[in-house]
């Protein structure tokens, strides 16, 4: 019984680490990471979130998230 509590203890601090790493290592703000607007940040939306970056245009006032390899839009936010 001590070994399987150890054990989902353990995956537990792994599956949590796995999820914050990415996220805190982001160049992106966390409040941009959910890429699909479902409310909660996936895995995939966190890894992927390490490899894109944010510019906001000046005249129109969106926010461009973007990929860093090829600078291609990924998703852009307009308030209004």
């Amino acid at each position: 019984m001590k070994r399987l509590t150890l054990l989902i203890v353990l995956s537990a601090i792994v599956t949590a680490t796995i999820y914050v790493v990415p996220i805190s290592f982001s160049w992106i703000p966390y409040s941009l990471m959910d890429l699909n607007d479902s409310g909660v940040v996936s895995f995939g939306e966190a890894f992927l979130a390490m490899d894109l970056g944010v510019r906001t245009g000046r005249e129109s006032g969106c926010t461009e998230i973007f990929s860093l390899k090829d600078a291609r839009t990924i998703k852009t936010i307009c308030d209004g």
